[in-house]
């Protein structure tokens, strides 16, 4: 949608992204402050200034004026502005615990599974259709008690989808895989109506956690638990590969393309762009059977989620780090708590294989975290955080 700003360069009309329906702005397409436009002050901007596609934009209430907002920039996106909110995040005490959001998540990931094993279900034994079922049912099982229309919809939808036949009393895999589609579809209304509901208690923290935790937890980490078991899987293992697990394969590439079309914002833009691409060409390469080939890029897109999985616990410890700084944590213990966990990144950095990368990060992040924790035992906290904020955006 188009909406008309006031940002520190002045006003600007531009295509944005509500996040969660609250009055946090996505910039959804570039946009150019020309040199010479008049600030505040009456001074002429001595460049040309852009609000990029990924960053955020944050309302804030001008104290000389409460009538007029003027939003305030992260360039850097999503972790920027976590850290920039960081006193109201200490404040409500948000903390990224197990509830129905999750669970909702879990549902929805094991329906996918049954949905692709049913997508060619010609391939399917009389066996393995019951286990299906049994999956199914175990679903709506955990299901039964639930209150909330849209769940109780999906648990219906499980329970009509079990031992379905034909007019001949034969198994009917495809009618069991629409009910199963329109049960995650269910699950997944759920999931934005907690976002909706989390949304309108005006917490502009709680919608940014949110979108973190979506990002993170609901796009990434699925691709990357199942790319990490790469080696095992039929498709690179066997040597009579099938063409119905060869597309079973490609259909779940395909789900993971869509799934990364919804991630619009900074620092995700370029890693989701380069999965995407590798994706497609390997869906491609799978069809013509170049599995050696695939399985090369599918190794460097794990490598990849793996580097912003660093990142989000670097900027975990970087939220940590501002609690002991600003008083709100035993300082002992959160400070050897800190040095251990820097000490398993800079561990871990040294596993990644980045030889297919065009841009080598992994030698400069670990120099940066080895400073950091020589920071830590000298007492230099405010300046160890300042360095990792930099090895953070390296990633």
């Amino acid at each position: 949608m188009k909406q008309r700003i006031v940002t520190k360069f002045g006003f600007a009309q531009l295509e944005v992204r509500r996040l969660h329906g609250i009055n946090i702005l996505i910039v959804k397409e570039d946009y150019r402050y020309r040199k010479g436009t008049k600030l505040k002050d009456g001074k002429p901007l001595k460049k040309d200034h852009w609000l990029k596609k990924g960053m955020i934009l944050i309302p804030r209430r001008e104290e000389k004026d409460p009538k007029i907002t003027k939003y305030q920039i992260y360039e850097r996106g999503l972790y920027e502005a976590i850290r920039g909110r960081f006193h109201t995040l200490s404040q409500y005490g948000i903390r990224e615990e197990k509830g129905e959001l999750q669970l909702m998540s879990e549902f929805a990931e094991a329906s996918r599974e049954i949905i692709i094993l049913l997508l060619d279900y010609s391939g399917l034994t009389q066996k393995e259709f019951i286990n299906l079922n049994k999956k199914i049912a175990e679903l709506a099982f955990r299901l039964e008690k639930v209150r909330k229309p849209t769940k109780k919809e999906a648990r219906d939808y499980f329970k009509s989808s079990l031992n379905i036949t034909d007019s001949l009393g034969r198994i009917n895999p495809s009618a069991t895989g629409a009910k199963t589609v329109a049960a995650e579809r269910r699950l997944k209304m759920r999931k934005e109506e907690i976002y909706r509901i989390a949304s309108r208690l005006g917490m502009l923290e709680l919608a940014l956690i949110t979108e973190k935790n979506r990002i993170e937890k609901d796009v990434l980490r699925p691709i990357r638990s199942f790319l990490a078991s790469l080696e095992n899987h039929t498709v690179f293992k066997e040597k009579n590969v099938s063409e119905s697990e060869i597309m079973g394969y490609a259909t779940r590439l395909w789900m993971w393309i869509s799934d990364l079309e919804t991630v619009d914002v900074e620092p995700f833009l370029f890693p989701v762009k380069m999965l995407q691409n590798e994706f497609e060409r390997v869906r491609e390469l799978l069809r013509k059977r170049q599995f050696a080939r695939s399985k090369k890029i599918l190794k460097k897109s794990l490598e990849a989620l793996r580097l912003k999985e660093i990142q989000s616990d670097l900027e975990k410890i970087i939220l940590d780090m501002s609690l002991i700084i600003y008083g709100r944590s035993t300082r002992v213990a959160y400070l050897s708590n800190l040095e251990a966990r820097l000490q398993y990144l800079i561990a871990d950095l040294k596993t990644i294989d980045e030889r297919e990368f065009e841009i080598r990060c992994c030698y400069k992040v670990k120099r940066k975290l080895i400073k950091v924790t020589r920071l830590i035992q000298k007492n230099k906290l405010k300046e160890a955080k300042e360095i990792l904020k930099m090895a953070s955006g390296l990633l």
